[in-house]
């Protein structure tokens, strides 16, 4: 079990716990049973942050403020889901020896939120300047980013959907108080020739 935790071969781990603790289950002293115990959480940590890690490392929107390229298939989010559910999978065992690490648990947090706000650029209308979607998950990950940090992997992703954003919002204020001045314009225009 040991030699598989160095050589960061989790699967195995997993599965050499498993056939130890079946075969000495009656003579398994509590050291043993706690050594264990820590590598069936250890590898299970390992294998959320692994997937966790493959989704979030691939298919972020490219691009620079205010020309992000967020369609299909350049922003992708397949695999998100079945990562979801292997953290949450306990086996059929003590859900303790599944439990996440803060660490994991925050990323997965992370994942979650990126998740969203993937398929809520997925979903948004590149000619319209409505981006409520993304900018309900961006306010939520702007709460959890101030509370509890946020993850190195996801940070520019993140930093870049959030500037994106901003942009957009100034952009469509700015011509609303276009196309609001020029009507004012014609208004005013209209009533200069009415008196005359």
């Amino acid at each position: 079990i040991r030699k598989s935790l160095f050589n960061h071969k989790w699967n195995d781990v997993e599965n050499e716990c498993i056939v130890t603790e079946t075969a000495l289950r009656e003579n398994l002293n509590e050291y043993a049973a706690m050594e264990i115990a820590y590598s069936i959480k250890e590898a299970h940590n390992q294998r959320v942050f692994a997937r966790l890690e493959g989704c979030l490392c691939v298919g972020s929107a490219t691009g620079v403020v205010g020309h992000l390229d967020e369609s299909y298939p350049n922003i992708k989010v397949y695999g998100f889901q079945a990562a979801f559910e292997y953290a949450s999978e306990k086996n059929g065992r003590d859900m303790a020896n599944y439990e996440l690490r803060p660490q994991v648990a925050q990323l997965l947090l992370w994942a979650k939120l990126i998740f969203r706000m993937r398929q809520a650029q997925l979903l948004s209308n590149p000619n319209s300047p409505n981006t409520s979607e993304v900018d309900a998950v961006l306010k939520e990950m702007v709460g959890h980013k101030q509370k509890n940090g946020i993850p190195e992997m996801v940070k520019d992703e993140f930093e870049l959907a959030k500037q994106d954003s901003m942009f957009k919002k100034l952009k469509s204020d700015y011509e609303s108080a276009m196309r609001k001045g020029r009507a004012r314009e014609q208004g005013q225009g209209q009533d200069n020739g009415a008196r005359n």
